[in-house]
């Protein structure tokens, strides 16, 4: 099990830091840790408000699997609010690609698309994906056989009866050409069969929304194994000033002021009342993390990393081209789409995520004000909950507890631990300018090729 301690061993220790610069070290630390060699077009956000999911809610883990995070270093809601399924759905039913010759090959495969033959394939195609979906959204392994046998199953009719080899061979190439009207059609199918198995909250919490399951690697039920685990710790009293300015100044979030306690704000949809901590004397933590994979086998990554294959319809009640992403800014950081409605519909998503950040045994050792740590305590026993550092606490984040509480003068010390194991970060991928229809291609009358 590897293990990263931020420490210098001839740093000399600081006296307090601000919880800003705590936040910015933790997110420095697990960068460099989970992953060390992530490009720029990827991007890290850990949670301000606890654990957002845990092994127990399959629900909500795929809910954050079919989310679009805000272009933020931070996750500031247990409940994700915007979901891809839906942009996406959106950009494959209004996208119309560039004019391509008709060669002999295309008639052909246009011809079986539109015959008996395509009809039986998305009859069978239809059956294998409900299966599938059935699989990845298990929440234990208890029928995992019986759910293998079934998609096998699945998978033999449509090579046997569903024309497999025919049809797919035709799609692709039609795919190939940039044929999108059979194309889209196809990709409209598949997600709907997993729409059809899709999960939403197990309780009704606002802002949720069906989500189609998505594969998860390891899945939950492994998520508990020793395997892929790596040891996190940070002690403020071996870092140096000199270090936390630095990485404050390159994390700092823009400005933003980070609480470092939040009371209530345990559902999702909840207010949240932020109390800030003005300085930490002492600060220690530990903890394990493991990066965890997501595949969507409903979702055609093409369409967001060729931007120049496809245009937006143009629709008379939207007068300025939007934008799904615009890609990186100057500072090589994620940008909003200033363009995000199309046709009524918000259709901005400038990350895709692609790994899950899970943590347990969670362990943080402070020292602060009399004071705050009174508040500390009375958060924690309120109704809402409380949430300490950003990982403890919230949805998903198990059980915490005080322990070794020693009073000196005004301040207190003290160490909590948390339980359980739950999803604390996103990993993403930064999408590019998109769309972005390349101008010298010729391309439908409909198409929205110009910003206006």
């Amino acid at each position: 099990m590897a293990v990263l301690a931020t420490s210098l061993s001839a740093a000399q220790a600081i006296d307090s830091i601000t919880p800003e610069q705590a936040q910015a070290m933790l997110t420095d630390s697990i960068r460099r840790l989970i992953a060390p060699e992530l490009p720029k077009e990827s991007w890290i956000s850990l949670t301000l408000v606890g654990g957002v999911a845990s092994p127990n809610d399959a629900s909500t883990i795929h809910q954050w699997a079919n989310s679009c995070p805000e272009p933020s270093p931070f996750i500031a809601s247990l409940v994700p609010r915007r979901p891809l399924s839906g942009i996406y759905r959106k950009m494959i039913s209004s996208a119309v690609g560039p004019i391509r010759e008709d060669t002999e090959e295309i008639l052909a495969a246009k011809a079986i698309v539109n015959s008996d033959r395509y009809k039986a394939f998305v009859e069978k195609e239809k059956n294998y994906n409900i299966a599938y979906a059935k699989l990845v959204s298990r929440s234990n392994d208890d029928n995992k056989v019986q759910l293998l046998t079934d998609l096998d199953l699945a998978d033999r009719e449509w090579l046997l009866f569903g024309n497999k080899a025919e049809v797919s061979a035709a799609v692709a190439l039609l795919q190939a050409n940039l044929q999108l009207q059979a194309i889209n059609a196809q990709r409209v199918s598949v997600l709907n069969a997993f729409l059809a198995e899709g999960t939403s909250a197990k309780k009704y919490v606002s802002g949720s929304f069906v989500a189609p399951p998505s594969e998860i690697g390891p899945p939950v039920s492994e998520w508990g194994l020793p395997d892929g685990w790596v040891n996190l710790s940070y002690s403020s009293q071996s870092t140096s000033e000199e270090v936390v300015t630095k990485t404050t100044a390159r994390r700092g979030g823009g400005g933003v002021s980070l609480g470092f306690v939040t009371f209530g704000g345990s559902g999702g949809g909840s207010n949240t009342e932020v109390t800030r901590v003005s300085k930490v004397r002492k600060l220690s933590y530990s903890f394990a993390i493991k990066r965890v994979g997501i595949r969507r086998p409903w979702l055609d990554t093409e369409v967001f990393f060729e931007p120049r294959n496809w245009a937006w319809t143009k629709k008379p009640n939207t007068p300025v081209r939007p934008y799904v992403a615009v890609g990186l800014n100057g500072d090589d950081l994620p940008q909003a789409s200033p363009t995000p409605e199309y046709d009524n519909v918000t259709v901005a998503c400038s990350l895709l995520p692609s790994d899950f950040i899970i943590a347990k045994d969670i362990v943080i050792e402070a020292t602060v004000s009399e004071d705050d740590f009174k508040q500390f305590e009375e958060g924690s026993n309120a109704s809402g909950g409380a949430v300490l550092f950003g990982i403890i606490g919230g949805a998903g984040g198990g059980s915490s507890s005080f322990s070794d509480v020693k009073k000196e003068g005004d301040a207190v010390s003290f160490k909590i631990s948390s339980t359980g194991t739950s999803v604390i970060g996103l990993i993403s991928y930064v999408l590019p300018k998109l769309p972005d229809p390349n101008k010298l291609d010729k391309w439908p009358a409909s198409a929205w090729i110009e910003d206006k």
